[in-house]
């Protein structure tokens, strides 16, 4: 197993809970990890702080197994991910509120941005 592949299974364990050993690139984000759309999103911004890795949410919201994940962050030569501090990036994510409302604080301004965004491009 390559140091990267060991580092992002150390990550989701710490994102979802679920132990590392028991993912693999088979392993679905959304059946075996319970990442549903909000989750995903928030863990690219994780992926994005760790790894130095700019993560389009186009790319990132096509991922359905752990393997996808791996392939990309192989794909963007990240050789190595800071994990030192990734259970405060996860708190500090979720902030005082709980991680839902955060993570629906964050799915709404996305909504906005995708408004403002289309508008800017209906009116250029």
């Amino acid at each position: 197993m390559s140091n990267i592949e060991q580092q992002a299974k150390q990550l989701l364990e710490a994102f979802t809970g679920v132990k590392a050993a028991s993912i693999n690139t088979e392993t679905s984000l959304s059946k075996d990890l319970g990442l549903d759309a909000l989750k995903m999103s928030a863990l690219s911004k994780v992926i994005e702080q760790v790894s130095g890795a700019a993560v389009p949410e186009s790319t990132f919201s096509k991922f359905k197994v752990f393997g996808d994940i791996l392939g990309f962050l192989q794909k963007s030569n990240v050789k190595d991910m800071n994990l030192s501090n990734i259970t405060e990036i996860i708190a500090t994510l979720a902030g005082k509120g709980s991680l839902k409302d955060k993570l629906g604080d964050m799915a709404k301004q996305q909504g906005q941005k995708m408004v403002m965004d289309g508008l800017k491009k209906l009116f250029s």
